[in-house]
């Protein structure tokens, strides 16, 4: 079984009919739980990882200084919301820290 060790490996959740995937940035042993690697980026591909790295995602912080009034504010209406989404089941209420903000399209790809 291989492990989510290191940079530009090519990942998927186990058991997912869907074609979505991840590339690791980085090493992600948090993964090795629940997805499977598939692959790796190619040495021709090595200026995809620092163009992904770019792209803006999902932080679940608040751009104010931490403990400030604003943050405080921020921080309670995160909590009383994911609360409020998870009780009656809305299943949008999970936690999307990480996920790119833009989507990605492959446009060229090909076997090992």
């Amino acid at each position: 079984e291989l492990k989510h060790d290191r940079r530009g490996l090519i990942t998927r959740r186990q058991f997912s009919a869907g074609p979505e995937f991840g590339i690791t940035l980085g090493p992600a042993p948090q993964l090795d739980s629940g997805w499977e690697v598939i692959g790796r980026l190619s040495q021709d591909s090595a200026g995809l990882l620092p163009l992904i790295e770019g792209l803006p995602y999902i932080t679940g912080r608040s751009l104010e200084e931490p403990g400030s009034v604003a943050d405080n504010v921020f921080n309670a209406q995160k909590s009383l919301f994911t609360s409020l989404s998870k009780t009656i089941g809305d299943s949008r209420a999970e936690d999307r820290t990480g996920q790119l903000l833009r989507r990605v399209e492959i446009v060229n790809c090909g076997l090992l």
